[in-house]
């Protein structure tokens, strides 16, 4: 990986504080875009719709970007850019297709309060760990949390379709579409794959949303099958997310969340 890219993502650490605040996803303004053109990619932290504070950075463990003409990392093609309010990181594109670009952090241990962590396994589906935490009176104890965020987006460049929206990029946690999003229309059903250390999960509870034309979040859920697929029926036409985390104990009132992200656009 090059020094210029190393030298921009040293940044501050992510420190989640509440049940939401442990999402992160990547945004484009617009997920078509020209050859030769530059991507303009937000860094949301706690939601989809919008910025909550400050954001930076947290420090990355891994970067991906993969495209036409693209050979390896491609660092030279990516800067950042942050004040005290935003952090966007800009893409030079280069040659029509599909685009994938992801970045990965360096784990990082947080404190969450009980109240917290226990909206969180709500949101989650993580009934089995609500229900132990009840068993043993921990309802009420704080926790701390080991936590990786795994963020990708995939955007289209011209009309010509290339495969690298489905490119393993090896971090903690991906959702891995099985169609190219690009290729698809509102109506049909798309299957993502979900990875942690790069196995297959069943069971994993999975959201995915969008931003209906009033700017208002619609969700939907579900859980992968025994091969680790999930399938959502894409609905509505717009800038459309995935998310899951995958959480496990270490040890009593310690737990490790590995949390994935993915945004694409869906086309009428």
């Amino acid at each position: 990986m090059g020094t210029k890219i190393l030298g921009a993502l040293l940044l501050t650490p992510f420190i989640a504080l509440s049940a939401a605040a442990q999402d992160l996803f990547l945004k484009l303004d617009s997920y078509s875009l020209e050859p030769n053109s530059r991507a303009v990619v937000r860094v949301l932290e706690g939601r989809f719709q919008g910025i909550e504070g400050a954001v930076t950075l947290p420090q990355y463990d891994g970067i991906g970007l993969h495209g036409p003409a693209f050979r390896g990392p491609a660092v030279e093609s990516i800067s950042l850019l942050t004040n005290k309010k935003t952090t966007t990181i800009e893409i030079q594109t280069l040659g029509a297709g599909t685009y994938l670009f992801g970045v990965s952090t360096v784990p990082k241990l947080v404190e969450q309060k009980a109240a917290a962590f226990n909206q969180l396994l709500v949101q989650d589906g993580k009934a089995d760990i609500l229900a132990q935490r009840r068993t043993n009176n921990e309802l009420t104890q704080d926790v701390h949390v080991r936590l990786t965020n795994s963020v990708r987006t995939i955007f289209q460049v011209a009309d010509k379709l290339s495969d690298h929206y489905n490119r393993r990029l090896t971090f903690p946690a991906e959702l891995i579409p099985q169609q190219n999003p690009y290729s698809l229309r509102v109506g049909q059903t798309i299957a993502f794959l979900c990875l942690v250390d790069n196995r297959p999960i069943g069971n994993q509870f999975v959201t995915a949303g969008w931003e209906s034309r009033e700017g208002k979040i619609q969700t939907l859920s579900g859980r992968t099958a025994a091969d680790g697929i999930v399938r959502f029926k894409l609905v509505a036409d717009g800038k459309w997310y995935v998310e899951m985390n995958h959480m496990k104990a270490l040890t009593k009132l310690n737990y490790e969340v590995k949390s994935a992200s993915l945004t694409f656009a869906v086309r009428k």
